[in-house]
């Protein structure tokens, strides 16, 4: 099943618009303007609030303040399906069954504040404004104030998205993808609660000039109501780019790749790994490559099951093939080489060891 993304409403580049990649972190998990709550006017702003919220709450950002490129927060309202693919310019969403992981545990969350939308937006959204726009007075405006109640969170581990796009079905279903392609690891579903009141429009007014009076804000409200059932409404989402795998197993790796002296090379360990692995990777690997004397420690959970081989151009793949002979030479007879489409220095290779058990 192909369906069109109902993505952010509006972006310049695919899959983008939903998240600034260097956005401050909100006060509160609400859009704030001169010290009162901004009410959104359309669904892109509020989109991007929203998803700025999840990331933040989640904690899935770097030490300077960027979401990690792979809980990528993307707003949906449709019904994807973990494993899904968005593939293109354009953003198809292909609900195949090639990389559908298995069972995923449901985590409650609480990600999202309420937020204040405009009677317009609240019709965007399908919520059922009542006698609007009949029932509007002179002088007033129809709000609503919107929030996701009951949110919860699917979402695949490193490991098991690993897995997953290990499956040659997977592997050969992304490579028939046309252009990039990114991978559904995390659903949130909720349900909307709302509320519509409408605003005397000169409470605006603080007070009245040589009096003890003031106007009142006098707001009442229209109507509240909630979702009967949960649906989708966040995607979270992995770039994915899968290159033929090469086959040189159980092969002296100084048959197969000489002369790449020019690649620099970056070594990642588990930082739970009290082993000599990184070393003995390392010392095997510095007579074919420019190879970084030290090796970045990194959390646990960040590293990945299978050893990776990264580059970043494809002029970099046969420098990348070679360095995956070394590993698998080394014992690490499951490595791969994975191209990642990220802006990085030409000649530049990460590799990250597989983490311990």
């Amino acid at each position: 099943m192909i369906g069109r993304l109902a993505l952010c409403i509006a972006f310049s580049t695919p899959l983008t618009g939903c998240i600034n990649p260097s956005m401050p972190k909100p006060s509160d998990g609400k859009a704030v303007a001169n010290g009162e709550k901004q009410v959104f006017e359309t669904i892109d702003a509020l989109s991007r609030q929203q998803a700025q919220d999840v990331v933040f709450r989640m904690g899935w950002i770097d030490d300077g303040n960027k979401p990690y490129d792979d809980y990528d927060v993307k707003v949906y309202y449709g019904g994807p399906v973990l494993g899904s693919l968005i593939e293109g310019q354009l953003g198809n969403l292909i609900n195949s069954t090639a990389c559908k992981p298995a069972a995923v545990e449901e985590t409650a969350i609480n990600a999202f504040s309420s937020y204040e939308v405009t009677g317009q937006l609240a019709l965007q959204l399908g919520l059922p404004i009542p006698n609007f726009p009949l029932g509007m007075k002179a002088g007033r405006e129809l709000t609503s104030s919107y929030s996701l109640e009951g949110a919860h969170l699917k979402l695949l581990t490193r490991d098991e998205l690993d897995n997953v796009l290990a499956n040659p079905a997977c592997q050969k279903r992304v490579a028939q993808a046309k252009g990039r392609v990114w991978i559904v690891r995390g659903l949130i579903t909720a349900k909307r609660s709302y509320s519509f009141y409408t605003k005397n429009s000169a409470s605006l007014t603080l007070s009245i000039p040589n009096s003890n009076n003031s106007l009142s804000n006098d707001s009442s409200v229209k109507g509240a109501g909630q979702d009967s059932e949960a649906r989708v409404y966040f995607m979270v989402l992995k770039p994915v780019r899968l290159e033929t795998q090469t086959s040189l197993v159980d092969t002296n790796p100084l048959n197969i790749c000489m002369g790449y002296s020019g690649n620099k090379i970056y070594l990642q360990r588990d930082a739970a790994d009290a082993t000599t692995a990184g070393v003995n990777v390392r010392d095997a690997l510095d007579s074919k490559f420019n190879v970084v004397r030290q090796i970045q420690a990194i959390d646990h959970d960040r590293m990945p099951s299978i050893s990776q081989v990264r580059y970043f151009s494809a002029a970099d793949k046969a420098a990348a093939e070679c360095a995956v002979s070394v590993l698998k030479s080394n014992g690490h007879k499951n490595s791969r080489a994975v191209m990642l489409n990220l802006a990085s220095p030409p000649k530049q290779l990460e590799i990250w060891l597989t983490k311990i058990n």
